[in-house]
């Protein structure tokens, strides 16, 4: 029945649903749309990771200097939605440092948040049940990355499917239904067109078409990269409305002074 807790569990799974979506498919994002290497896109993670690391220590030092945590938590949610939106912008074209950037901005946003959450729980009941509450709380983040990836690896593969065939020109469309049905499924599966073994395999069987088989394989390659791109806008759009759900569950979270040594004697 309390309220912090409440409101501070429905804030941390929407804020979990969002960072976990975005943690998962990023690399994909890079290596699929961007056309990176694998290397390369694990990489790219590393300065959201940092972002991460250093919103929490802002974030804090914020709640230990003024005592105030709502206000905070309010404008951290809003630098999220604002990172998932950039994320919602980025296409087959985007410079891999405009990625990156929004990575820094997503991972401020949701770093300055949940270590916060944590505080505020803790501070709105007795030493005695901190560590029941924490476990609680953690459990309800790790609840929303079990079910983020899911989701959104759902509306991924379905957008990618739906727009992957609009990609598609006629004597593309030609040539692959020419190949046995084990080997189209394959290429309707994105997390496996991205690996290099999978694309070389890939290339190999359009060599069959003789001269224009170079030339139908970059086509497909371009098609993967351009429905890549629109399902990972999808996925982002969802994973912003999970941010923006946080936010409003922000708004009902009750403010309680934080407690000083008081808070080992209760």
């Amino acid at each position: 029945n309390n309220g912090i807790f409440s409101s501070t569990a429905l804030v941390a799974i929407f804020i979990s649903l969002g960072m976990f979506g975005s943690m998962a498919f990023l690399p994909l994002c890079i290596q699929g749309a961007e056309g990176l290497s694998a290397q390369s896109s694990g990489q790219s993670l590393t300065p959201m990771m940092l972002s991460f690391i250093a919103g929490s220590i802002v974030g804090g030092q914020l709640v230990t200097r003024t005592g105030r945590y709502k206000l905070q938590v309010l404008i951290a949610g809003a630098i999220g939605v604002l990172g998932m939106f950039l994320l919602t912008q980025l296409g087959v074209n985007t410079p891999t440092w405009v990625v990156v950037v929004d990575m820094i901005v997503l991972g401020v946003g949701i770093g300055s948040v949940l270590p916060v959450l944590t505080v505020v729980v803790a501070n709105a009941f007795p030493y005695k049940l901190m560590g029941m509450v924490d476990a609680t709380q953690q459990f309800v983040r790790s609840l929303g990355g079990i079910i983020a990836t899911p989701l959104l690896g759902t509306v991924l593969v379905n957008a990618f499917t739906n727009n992957f065939s609009n990609q598609l020109s006629a004597p593309l469309k030609q040539a692959l239904t020419s190949l046995p049905s084990s080997q189209q499924q394959t290429m309707l599966d994105p997390q496996g067109l991205i690996n290099a073994a999978s694309q070389t395999a890939i290339k190999s069987q359009f060599s069959a078409f003789g001269q224009q088989g170079q030339a139908l394989y970059q086509q497909f390659i371009n098609a993967i990269h351009q429905a890549l791109a629109t399902g990972i806008t999808h996925l982002f759009t969802l994973a912003m409305a999970f941010m923006i759900l946080a936010i409003l569950s922000a708004l009902i979270l009750p403010e309680q002074r934080l407690q000083l040594d008081e808070f080992y004697e209760s």
